[in-house]
């Protein structure tokens, strides 16, 4: 047995871990069986304590390689915003140097992946390059954070900071009339992102089978309600007829609000690491629901959701075939099928989903709805 650092990682919660580890970077305990590590050493992701440490690989690659005699390092603060034990994690990196031959200082700010396979950086590192090179010049409605390197030893990728507000931050705080341009920014920028051209052979070709997800929607949500099983299989059958075929595009695969930064008309989009040619509705769904209004708790987070789906998708299907705009009911149906079928995150504030029984007849009715052409 393995066991990988006891926590885990995942907002905005920098974790800041500071000079040399007190404890062994790594511990086996034979009579366990078991390797306990010692935070930010990660056996999977050799570039973690390094960029931790500011080790001479990152600060090269910030300052380049001619400079760094020439300059004094007088910060170099890492930290830590997202950590998945032995997969991977992400850091933002401010670095501060002074010129020893005079007052001159150089301010550097970037952020960090360290992946767990050298490959998958490497892949990485190409999608954003190509990305970049591809909506920086043109206008597409949306950028992508600017590559700087991939540095081999350490699987890390390095990348500027992005400037803009999380469009989650917008939907929650800013001024209704305002949400709904950001919404409708948003829009075009992931229609932007689905009809870029890419050269052949970037992308893989997206692994979904659409019958055997299907059956598996419609044995997790028989599985958690026995008595709607009838309800289940009618839908599911439903779905899949009108799902059909749609054309392949560059599809993000995780696409939440949290992705879309915007500084004033500027959209950028983030982390591609799961694009492959796939259905482009799936973002949409994604996007559509998150945007829904039933899923915020308060009464006052309802009324500001109000429209906004509806906004998104008017302006998202103004700016792609209109032939997409058929397929999206099935796709955002099975969607709402699929969210029945997880935890339940994102459920907390709604009191008459008390239990997944429950969840599931809710969702049942939705999809329904949405079939029928009603997305609200």
């Amino acid at each position: 047995m393995r066991i990988g650092t006891a926590f885990h990682i995942e907002d905005e919660n920098a974790h800041h871990a500071v000079g040399p580890l007190l404890l062994p970077a790594a511990t086996y305990v034979a009579s366990l069986d078991l390797l306990v590590q010692t935070f930010p050493y990660d056996y999977r992701l050799p570039g973690l304590i390094e960029l931790v440490n500011g080790s001479p690989a990152f600060v090269d690659a910030l300052l380049g390689v001619s400079c760094r005699a020439d300059w004094q390092i007088e910060k170099w603060d890492a930290e830590v915003i997202r950590y998945r034990p032995d997969m991977r994690a992400m850091v933002r990196i401010e670095v501060l140097a002074r010129a020893k031959n005079s007052e001159e200082i150089v301010a550097r700010k970037a952020f960090a992946k360290v992946y767990r396979e050298e490959g998958e950086g490497r892949q990485a590192f190409r999608l954003l390059e190509a990305l970049w090179e591809k909506t920086s010049g043109d206008d597409f409605g949306f950028v992508v954070p600017r590559p700087i390197t991939y540095v081999d030893a350490q699987q890390t990728l390095l990348m500027r900071e992005a400037r803009g507000t999380r469009l989650l931050q917008r939907v929650r705080k800013d001024d209704p009339a305002k949400v709904v341009h950001a919404i409708r920014l948003a829009a075009r920028a992931i229609a932007g992102m689905h009809q870029l051209s890419l050269p052949e052979g970037m992308l893989p070709l997206a692994r979904l089978d659409k019958v055997r997800q299907l059956s598996n929607v419609a044995n997790t949500l028989a599985e958690y309600s026995p008595a709607h099983v009838a309800a289940i299989d009618e839908l599911v059958l439903d779905i899949g007829r009108a799902l059909g075929t749609g054309a392949l595009a560059p599809t993000h695969f995780d696409l939440k609000q949290g992705q879309i930064l915007l500084d004033d008309s500027r959209v950028t989009i983030l982390d591609f690491d799961k694009m492959a040619l796939g259905d482009p509705l799936v973002d949409v769904a994604n996007i559509v629901a998150t945007l829904r209004a039933e899923r915020e708790g308060s009464n006052a987070r309802v009324e500001r959701r109000a429209g906004l789906a509806e906004a998104f998708i008017d302006e998202y299907f103004t700016h792609v075939p209109a032939s997409w705009r058929d397929r999206f009911p099935a796709q955002f149906a099975l969607a709402t099928l699929v969210e029945a079928g997880t935890t339940g995150r994102g459920q907390r504030g709604r009191p008459e989903i008390v239990n997944r029984a429950d969840r599931v007849a809710s969702a049942i009715v939705h999809a329904q709805q949405v079939l029928a052409g009603n997305i609200n």
